[in-house]
């Protein structure tokens, strides 16, 4: 599913990023000012391996890293 297409139907995301899968409910996808493709979300989990939660994410952490 396209993540606009999420966004629209407010379906639920999971995804693995920085070590953590992570679930969330996006609200905002686009490119930045300085050309990153973007993702606006609300987590609703984030888990490690090991099961521990990290810190609060922040919207740069949700970021794309151009890589």
């Amino acid at each position: 599913m396209l993540i606009c297409e999420a966004i629209q139907k407010r379906v639920l995301l999971e995804f693995d990023y920085g070590g953590f899968h992570r679930v969330v409910e996006s609200y905002c996808h686009g490119t930045s000012t300085t050309d990153y493709e973007t993702l606006r979300a609300s987590r609703f989990l984030a888990r490690a391996a090991a099961g521990c939660s990290p810190p609060a994410s922040s919207a740069s952490e949700l970021r794309g890293s151009g890589r």
